[in-house]
């Protein structure tokens, strides 16, 4: 089954799982339970996905911004 927004989060940067089944969830537990590096490999891959993508707050304040300052020089 298709879990949407997870979709990119699994396929694109690892940083998700989607299982169908209990036991194949199970059995990645105790994959990832037993990686020595866990805690590294994830930052890389969280840092990875964050690189890849834009801050929407600050894009949102420099948009309204960016408005403001559009429409007030247009009223002119």
């Amino acid at each position: 089954t298709s879990r949407g927004y997870t979709n990119e989060l699994e396929k694109d940067y690892g940083l998700v799982y989607n299982f169908e089944e209990q036991e194949a969830g199970m059995n990645q537990i105790l994959y990832l339970l037993k990686k020595k590096n866990l805690r590294q490999e994830w930052q890389r891959k969280r840092r990875k996905m964050l690189s890849e993508k834009i801050d929407l707050t600050a894009w949102m304040i420099d948009y309204i911004k960016y408005t403001k300052v559009y429409k007030l020089l247009h009223t002119m």
